[in-house]
C-alpha cells in the first residue's frame, strides 16, 4: 500500500509539472486515503486556511503514521494553536528518530525551564549540522565555555548566517576584541543596502548598526559612533535615538 501510494505521489508530481492539475489533485487525494504522510501533509496544509479543524485532522493523521516530519509539522501546528505541550510530546518523539529539525524545535522550547535539556538536545542536533542549534546553543553555553561558543558561530557563519556573524561580532565585542568586532559587523552588512528601510524597521541590521555605535564610541571615535547611532535611530532603534542626543551634546 504504502508502494502504490508513492506512485501515485510520483504521478501526480509529473501530471502537476504539466499543469494537469485537477488530475493531480485527485492522485493526491488517493495517495492521502491510503495514509501516505507526504499526502496527508499536503492536504493538511492546503487546508490550514480554509479549514483549520480538517488541516489539525489530516496533519495528525500524517504524524501517527510515524514520520518524523509529520510530527515535526503537527508538533508545530499545535504549538500554534498555543499547547505547548502537546507540541513538545511530538517534537520528543520526531528527535527520538534522528530528525534535526525536531531536535532544535525541542530544545528551544526546553530552553527557559530546562536549559541542560535543551542543551543536550542541541549539541545533538549540531552533530546532524543543524545550523540553526550551532547559534542557539553558542549562546546558551558562552559563559561557560567562550571558545567552543565561538567555534560554533564561526560554522554557522560560513554556512551564511548572518546572525552569528552578528553573534560574533558581539563575543568579540564583549571580550573587547574591537578590531574582530567590527570585522564581524561590517560583515554582517556587507553588500545590505542598510539605509533602505521604512519607518520603524527594526531587524538585525539595526543591531549591527548600534552595536558599531557602541564600538566606535568605546574606541574613542565619537564622530563615526554617532553616525551609526543616527542610522540605528531612523530603523526605530530607541536606544540609538537616545545614544544620539546624548552624544551629539558632547561634540
Amino acid at each position: 500500500m504504502s508502494e502504490h501510494a508513492e506512485t501515485l505521489i510520483g504521478e501526480a508530481g509529473r501530471l502537476w509539472q504539466e499543469g494537469r492539475y485537477e488530475e493531480a489533485e485527485i492522485l493526491f487525494a488517493r495517495a492521502a486515503a491510503l495514509g501516505n504522510p507526504r499526502a496527508l501533509m499536503r492536504a493538511g496544509l492546503r487546508e490550514f486556511f480554509r479549514d483549520p479543524d480538517e488541516a489539525a485532522r489530516l496533519l495528525r493523521a500524517a504524524a501517527d503514521t510515524g514520520s518524523a516530519e509529520a510530527m515535526t509539522l503537527y508538533a508545530y501546528q499545535v504549538l500554534e494553536e498555543d499547547q505547548p505541550n502537546e507540541a513538545v510530546g511530538w517534537y520528543l518523539k520526531a528527535a527520538e528518530t534522528g530528525h534535526a529539525e525536531a531536535m532544535h524545535r525541542l530544545a528551544v522550547l526546553l530552553e527557559a525551564d530546562d536549559p541542560e535539556a535543551a542543551v543536550r538536545w542541541y549539541r545533538e542536533a549540531v552533530l546532524r549540522r543543524w545550523t540553526p542549534s550551532m547559534i542557539n546553543l553558542a549562546l546558551l553555553t558562552k559563559d561557560r565555555d567562550r571558545g567552543e561558543a565561538e567555534r560554533l558561530l564561526r560554522t554557522a557563519a560560513e554556512k551564511g548566517m548572518t546572525d552569528a556573524v552578528y553573534d560574533l561580532g558581539l563575543l568579540c565585542q564583549e571580550d573587547r576584541r574591537f578590531e574582530e568586532a567590527e570585522q564581524w559587523y561590517r560583515r554582517a552588512i556587507d553588500g545590505v543596502d542598510v539605509d533602505d528601510h521604512e519607518d520603524g524597521d527594526y531587524d538585525i541590521y539595526t543591531l549591527v548598526m548600534f552595536n558599531l555605535g557602541l564600538l566606535h564610541e568605546a574606541t574613542d571615535r565619537p564622530e563615526e559612533a554617532l553616525r551609526w547611532y543616527r542610522r540605528a535611530a531612523l530603523r526605530g532603534d530607541a536606544r540609538a535615538g537616545a545614544a544620539s542626543q546624548r552624544l551629539s551634546g558632547t561634540l
